[in-house]
């Protein structure tokens, strides 16, 4: 196992080798997808792993903004979501339930969090 510390710059989250200084990941910290990422971390102990969608999607999300996640978006980062729990659910890291209701409202409370930061 490496040693990655983990410190923000810019405004975003950065994660980097200990030994070799190699930035391993860089992280939005503002827009929707960071703020689903918080809340799906903080309310439900779901992170992101490693060979998952979860970052890209966090970060098309950023970039587009809440509008589009809210309209055009909403199909695509659903999609993404259920594909994401089917997985953990097969591979038995997850007991939640899937709902699709329940997605929506936490995309659009990350959404309404993303406009509030600014």
């Amino acid at each position: 196992m490496g040693c990655i510390e983990r410190f923000i710059e810019d405004g975003r989250v950065v994660h980097r080798d200990c030994r070799t200084g190699a930035v391993a990941t860089v992280e939005p910290t503002a827009g929707p997808g960071a703020e689903l990422k918080r809340i799906l971390k903080d309310w439900f102990g779901i992170e992101a792993t490693l060979g998952c969608s979860c970052n890209a999607m966090a970060k098309r999300m950023n970039r587009l903004g809440p509008d589009w996640c809210e309209g055009p978006g909403m199909p695509e980062i659903i999609a993404a979501m259920r594909g994401e729990f089917t997985k953990r659910r097969q591979a038995g890291t997850t007991i939640l339930p899937w709902s699709e209701f329940g997605a929506r409202v936490l995309i659009r409370l990350a959404c309404r969090r993303a406009r509030a930061a600014g």
